[in-house]
């Protein structure tokens, strides 16, 4: 899965997608974190008033930080998931084709205590994705 151009490709789409999301995140880190050392720094000058204030402004910044990290993880895992699903039918589909194009009756993808190395198709499923990607069949999600 991992050495398909087809899993390449979603890590692109899914940095992509996400890389706005995650530098929203960063930055927000960033503004919490200089509130911190504003309130440690200045706390000693400022106001009870002002003090307060800042203090309750760093509780929601954190509240809402946390809260948008906790969707962002969610996001990314759901799609993370989808795009997962759609590389595992290609991995069946091309499994399904060597199957037929070599004639074997069955293939086997765990439960083996031990296989020769002449049995272990990986690579020529690895080959057959690749094809699938070069000929265009799996383009769906390719921009």
């Amino acid at each position: 899965l991992e050495q398909s151009p087809q899993a390449e490709r979603m890590r692109s789409l899914l940095e992509k997608e996400f890389a706005p999301r995650d530098r929203d995140l960063v930055d927000a880190q960033k503004s919490l974190k200089e509130m911190e050392d504003r309130l440690t720094k200045d706390a000693p000058i400022m106001s009870e008033a002002e003090r307060s204030k800042l203090e309750r402004d760093i509780v929601n910044e954190r509240r809402e930080l946390k809260r948008n990290q906790d969707e962002f993880r969610e996001d990314l895992t759901f799609r993370r998931n989808e795009e997962i699903a759609k590389i595992q039918k290609d991995i069946v589909d091309a499994i399904n084709t060597i199957a037929r194009e070599n004639g074997f009756d069955m293939i086997l993808n765990e439960g083996v205590i031990y296989a020769s190395p002449k049995v272990d198709i990986s690579q020529l499923v690895i080959d057959q994705l690749k094809k699938e990607n070069d000929s265009g069949k799996d383009v769906e999600g390719a921009e």
